[in-house]
């Protein structure tokens, strides 16, 4: 094998190895975002059973303002029927406040069991809140290994580009101008191997002149894919 060629293997297994080290590190950001998703997901726990306490609190609170204004209304009929001397009259106010009086142990039963159901709500409080302590927690250290993760990821990239310029130092100017572009297109690796007749990027057939063209050490490109072509030897 050429020695250039040698030079240039070097070179792509550096950049390839670079290109993975970004590629990892494009990915944090949206690690970052799910992380912030699951603290948010559990805050809106906490949220949604504060919110379900608050409505039974509510509803408890209206209930106990109908009993009120339910007590007070049979009060004013008891004291009205005192001075009521017809029969029928005096029956229906009684008749009135024994159904406000049912009204008032009704609306007592709902505030039983709000009663039970803020207790419930209350535990679910206490869990939700359990839950995002530990999320919290837990997505905090995982934040912090991405962050550490990235430095790591960044100082390994500026080593192995100190390194790269050494081994482009030694390929010559044309043959890095091809291998840029085959780069920056993102196509794979820009220098493939014939394998049996075969390139090894596009896996299809290289003509014989080109073959040989490989064997004499020339800058051979694949007729098909464009990329630099080399035999092993």
């Amino acid at each position: 094998m050429n020695e250039w060629i040698t030079d240039l293997l070097a070179l792509q297994d550096l950049d390839m190895k670079i290109r993975n080290l970004k590629l990892r590190i494009s990915t944090i950001p949206s690690e970052k975002a799910r992380l912030d998703s699951l603290v948010k997901e559990a805050s809106a726990k906490v949220d949604a059973a504060k919110d379900a306490l608050r409505k039974i609190d509510r509803a408890m609170k209206e209930a106990e303002g109908e009993i009120e204004k339910l007590n007070e209304a049979s009060r004013k009929l008891l004291t009205q029927s005192a001075m009521v001397k017809k029969n029928n009259e005096y029956q229906a106010m009684m008749a009135d406040i024994e159904a406000k009086k049912k009204a008032v142990s009704d609306l007592e039963t709902v505030i039983l069991e709000r009663m039970d159901q803020a207790e419930e709500a209350q535990k679910g409080i206490t869990a939700a809140e359990k839950e995002l302590a530990v999320t919290q927690k837990s997505v905090k250290a995982e934040l912090a290994d991405l962050v550490e993760l990235k430095q790591e990821l960044e100082a390994e990239i500026s080593e192995k580009l100190k390194l790269r310029k050494a081994y482009e130092a030694k390929v010559d100017t044309q043959t890095l101008t091809v291998y840029h572009r085959l780069l920056e297109g993102g196509k794979g690796e820009p220098v493939a191997m014939i394998n049996q007749g075969v390139c090894g990027y596009c896996r299809l057939r290289v003509p014989p002149q080109t073959v040989n063209n490989a064997k004499k050490g020339l800058l051979t490109l694949c007729d098909n894919c464009s990329h630099i072509l080399y035999l092993h030897s």
